[in-house]
């Protein structure tokens, strides 16, 4: 079954600073910035900055099991927030997408969202000629398909194997790498 994003979550917004963030390690609130989010849909909690803010920040507070939109940029891309973060929140043009539903998994939400099919989807939705931005309307407008619990747990596990799997391929390639590179050093300064 297919439904809107619009059906299953709720879409807000990052937090519109007006000028550039000024870190303040007394500051009362986190936020993760464009930065903060890495190629493996990650984010980089060691990284975050810390800034003070005197306006309302709790509809914009990041929660356990939301997920970090990138809507800006040559890719867009869905991070799963998988620990409390405390007071934390995003900034624009980031968005945060929060399920709505009993029957969808936020780790599943991020998966779908980051299928290369859905991102072909978000690609065309994308408006701007220099930089891609998906807008907030259209992101909610988004069909995706929605199978049942069950098969949902399993395809969140199969693709956290698969990650993992390519991780310790990256692994032993590096580790074989700088293997072979020493055995060619030691073979390049051996002069008898």
């Amino acid at each position: 079954m297919k439904k809107q994003l619009r059906e299953i979550a709720t879409v807000h917004a990052g937090y519109p600073f007006r000028e550039r963030l000024q870190s303040d390690s007394r500051g009362n609130v986190l936020v993760i910035q464009m930065k903060n989010v890495d190629e493996g849909n990650r984010i980089q909690e060691d990284v975050i900055v810390r800034v003070q803010l005197g306006a309302s920040i709790e509809r914009h507070l990041v929660k356990l099991g939301d997920i970090v939109f990138r809507a800006r940029g040559n890719r867009t891309s869905a991070s799963l927030v998988t620990r409390d973060l405390g007071q934390t929140i995003v900034a624009a043009p980031l968005m945060v997408i929060r399920v709505a539903v009993k029957d969808v998994l936020p780790a599943y939400l991020q998966w779908v969202i980051n299928y290369p099919s859905t991102q072909a989807k978000l690609a065309d939705l994308g408006t701007g000629t220099y930089v891609q931005t998906v807008g907030k309307a259209a992101l909610e407008a988004l069909e995706l398909p929605v199978p049942d619990l069950t098969r949902q747990h399993t395809i969140v596990e199969l693709a956290a194997l698969m990650e993992q799997e390519q991780r310790l391929w990256r692994e032993i390639g590096e580790r074989r790498k700088r293997l072979v590179d020493g055995i060619l050093l030691r073979l390049a300064q051996d002069t008898r």
